[in-house]
Parts: structure tokens; sequence; C-alpha cells
């Protein structure tokens, strides 16, 4: 179909460019190489400038249950075959900026509690909002559909992986929004947090 033209041009990540996590509770699963995207739409649309564009870019930062998260809001935007600019595609990513973790003191052998600061908290966000922004266009479409990637709290329905993301753009009510967010893991509310605002904030305008 004409209408799946730029999705199947998107949607299969070679499998050199993924990578396996190899600590945390991702451990042994697949993510893509960030950079495979920007080759993927160069090769598609063009140079990004010309051919692809990210605007409208923002941050913020917001305490979640004494941690700090780091959210990521921007609009992606294409040219399309009769080289007009699409319509922007929003993109909302996250990653936690500091956050405590359990560390051994090597003087007394005892572990303890030790504030984290990540210094690329915000090229984190970043990438994951590109990457929410451009699946809706069918980059990387075989990973989020379910051959492969890095999710591994989900639920196989129909043959498809259903991701906690997934759950969220899903809902039609802010009832819905409201039990899917309490399903969720206390991880996956930290990371999707700012993916549950915009959809809560879509919802109340119905």
């Amino acid at each position: 179909m004409e209408n799946l033209t730029i999705y199947n041009q998107l949607k299969s990540v070679p499998k050199e460019f993924l990578k396996t996590i190899g600590a945390g509770r991702l451990k042994g699963m697949s993510d893509i190489k960030p950079q495979w995207r920007i080759l993927k739409l160069t090769e598609t649309f063009g140079a990004c400038g010309f051919g692809w564009k990210i605007q409208n870019l923002r941050f913020d930062y917001r305490n979640v249950e004494n941690e700090v998260v780091v959210n990521c809001y921007l609009e992606f935007l294409y040219k399309n075959s009769n080289n007009e600019w699409s319509e922007p595609i929003p993109g909302v990513g996250g990653s936690n900026f500091s956050t405590f973790e359990n560390k051994t003191n090597y003087d007394t052998q005892k572990k303890e509690r030790t504030l984290y600061v990540s210094d690329e908290a915000e090229k984190m966000a970043y990438t994951d909002a590109i990457s929410v922004a451009t699946k809706m266009i069918g980059l990387a479409g075989d990973i989020y559909i379910g051959h492969g990637g890095k999710y591994d709290n989900n639920e196989l329905t129909n043959n498809k992986i259903i991701t906690a993301s997934q759950k969220i753009e899903s809902c039609t009510s802010l009832d819905d929004l409201g039990t899917v967010w309490n399903s969720l893991t206390k991880d996956e509310q930290k990371q999707f947090v700012a993916l549950k605002d915009a959809k809560k904030l879509q919802l109340s305008k119905k």
C-alpha cells in the first residue's frame, strides 16, 4: 500500500546496529544504536536541517520520589515527496538526572546510599524523544512491534509486544490512563512520567 511506503523503508534495523545491554534490569536485551536513526533518516529524507529537522526543543526537570528526572519535548519534521515539510510530530523522552545508588564504601566495606548525577541525562532524554517521534512514521517499527528490542516487562497479545509506552498512548480516557498508570512498575512510571503527563493533557482537552 502507498500509505506504508515510508514505514516499510524505515522499519527494519540491521543486526549490526543493535547493541546488547550489559547491566541493569534490561541486561541481556537489545537496544538500537542511536546513530543508526540519524543514518536512516538521512538516507531516506536527506541531511538533517534540509530533509528532516527538530524544532521546539525544550527540557524540564522534576522530582520523582526524591530523584530528579529530566524530560525532553520536541517536534520532528521531514520533507515529503513534494519537497514540503510535514506536520510536526511530537516526541517526549526522559532519563534520570540524579538517583540514589547503594555503593560500597571501601574504607568501611559497607553499603552506603550515594547520590549519582548523570552528565548525559539531557542527551539520553533527547535521544529517547527522537525515537518516540520517529517511530510514528515507522522508524525501527520491527523493534516496536515485537521482532526484538529492549522491552522486558511486556505482555504478548496477538503476537505483538505491548510496551508500557504503547499502553499509555492507546488510552482513550482519563480513567483508562489511571488504570494503565497504576499497573506499571515504579521504574516504568519514572521512565514514562512525561509521556503520561502529555497524554493526560491531550485527553483533558477532549
